[in-house]
């Protein structure tokens, strides 16, 4: 309560100078924890939908219940006709989630942890489908009325399948599994899962999309034959394999397909494995880490995270919670135009010591996030702002986006049973990093484009380390050692 006090007062005076970036869309969202969570620039319905957490709204002298999703008609917030949700959750201003919202085959389509009661007095849990009909949420086909640990619901354009995604669970009375397609009016096995060596109870899938013929898998994956976790794998036709260049089980929380590139973003680094800083660029056989990605702190960090990447106008929209891209300031949200980063501009104020953003639509041809921030530069916004389209700074243009073939992994051998390792590298390496389990990093050392280096690690304490190995195109592989 005293943060909030303070909050408040210093937003009242910083308030007296007008916002440069952001403007504010009427009193905004109420603040819950888990603040708004995605906005849609529906073009059907010619409304801005936002997802959230939010049980109600004010608008005006009105309080509007909204329980999760409200609509912007460009001056004023209204709810939907139905409700998504039965229960509402706490007594507070909070409700379960809705984390999507998107249109599939014309349908409006919305995902999260809600649920509610059917006409048949079913409980139907985290997605549903709008009928414009009825003007009211129903459930998808067949769905069963509990569905485990599933509850992602997505399609990545311009993919026309949908797909279910999540911990082991079932729908249509179709055995359990982690991946059902779904074409718009039923579910549908998907079979190449079935081709995965994994754990079933623990496996977790993320997005499953194609892209350039190819089917990609993200999630967290643990190969039960030989004991490694992934983040990122491809379907050969008869099995599943991990991704050249993308060695960490992290977290892709987004992926983009936009100019024939992939575009991914979530919790990963390039010392941990990752391709790129929370953000990276694949054109099916290479990587690229878009001029040194996003970071929370210079020189490098493995705080904050990539939350959304949306395109609007042939540019790349990346929010999250960070305050760097490409080097230069860029405070939770950043826009790549294909050689460089600009910052979008403002500051902005939560309760926490800093804000961040979830979500980033466009609609109407102007820019919107959601997220959980108080304010940005002083002025109120309460989770939701429309940019101005004023651009801070940008990085130094790093050209055309220089895409740097991946190397194999080195396959480590160990030399010396206390903890004495040969790397052999079919690539020029000019020096490697050895981090302990819990990110931190033990030692460096930079040889001259060896071929071979030798990794002393008999001095550390017993367990598992990761080598981050730098190769002189400037690429980066992960291998992992231990000392026995």
């Amino acid at each position: 309560m005293i943060r909030r006090i303070a909050l408040m007062l210093a937003m009242h005076f910083v308030s007296q100078v007008t916002a440069q970036y952001w403007a504010p869309l009427s009193n905004g969202l109420p603040n819950v924890p888990g603040s708004a969570r995605v906005a849609l620039g529906d073009t059907v319905w010619d409304r801005l939908l936002v997802g959230s957490r939010a049980k109600w709204i004010i608008e005006g002298d009105d309080t509007l219940t909204i329980v999760g999703i409200s609509q912007w008609d460009g001056s004023r917030w209204d709810s939907l006709p139905g409700r998504v949700q039965s229960d509402q959750g706490s007594t507070q201003n909070g409700c379960s989630p809705v984390n999507e919202l998107f249109r599939y085959r014309g349908e409006l389509y919305a995902n999260g942890s809600f649920r509610f009661l059917t006409d048949d007095g079913v409980w139907n849990d985290a997605i549903a489908k709008w009928d414009d009909t009825d003007q009211k949420w129903e459930q998808l086909e067949c769905l069963n009325p509990t569905i485990g640990g599933m509850y992602s619901m997505f399609h990545v354009p311009p993919n026309d399948t949908m797909y279910f995604t999540g911990y082991t669970g079932s729908v249509c009375g179709y055995p359990e599994s982690c991946v059902f397609a779904y074409d718009g009016s039923a579910f549908y096995p998907f079979a190449p899962f079935d081709d995965w060596e994994g754990i079933p109870d623990s496996d977790y899938v993320g997005y499953v999309f194609r892209f350039h013929g190819t089917m990609y898998m993200t999630g967290l994956l643990n190969n039960t034959v030989t004991g490694d976790f992934h983040g990122f794998l491809r379907y050969t036709g008869t099995a599943w394999e991990p991704v050249p260049g993308f060695t960490t089980p992290a977290p892709i929380k987004d992926v983009l397909i936009h100019n024939d590139k992939l575009y991914m973003c979530g919790y990963f680094f390039t010392s941990t494995g990752g391709p790129g800083n929370m953000v990276t660029m694949f054109d099916g056989e290479t990587w690229s880490d878009m001029g040194g990605g996003v970071l929370y702190a210079l020189p490098y960090s493995t705080s904050g995270i990539a939350s959304d990447l949306h395109e609007w106008n042939d540019d790349i929209y990346v929010g999250g919670q960070f305050y760097y891209a490409g080097g230069v300031l860029a405070e939770n949200v950043a826009r790549w135009n294909g050689h460089q980063w600009c910052g979008m501009g403002g500051t902005y104020a939560n309760e926490l010591p800093e804000g961040s953003v979830n979500g980033i639509g466009s609609w109407r041809d102007t820019l919107y996030i959601t997220g959980g921030f108080d304010a940005i530069d002083g002025e109120v916004m309460n989770n939701v702002a429309k940019w101005l389209g004023v651009v801070e700074n940008c990085s130094p243009s790093v050209g055309v986006v220089d895409f740097v073939k991946s190397p194999a992994t080195p396959v480590p051998t160990l030399l010396d049973p206390e903890g004495l390792w040969r790397l052999e590298f079919a690539d020029p390496v000019i020096g490697l990093r050895v981090y302990d389990t819990s990110g931190r990093l033990a030692f460096q050392q930079g040889v001259n484009t060896e071929l071979s280096i030798t990794v002393d690690i008999r001095s550390l304490a017993r367990g598992m380390y990761l080598v981050e190995c730098v190769y002189a195109a400037g690429f980066r592989t992960c291998t992992k050692i231990f000392k026995p």
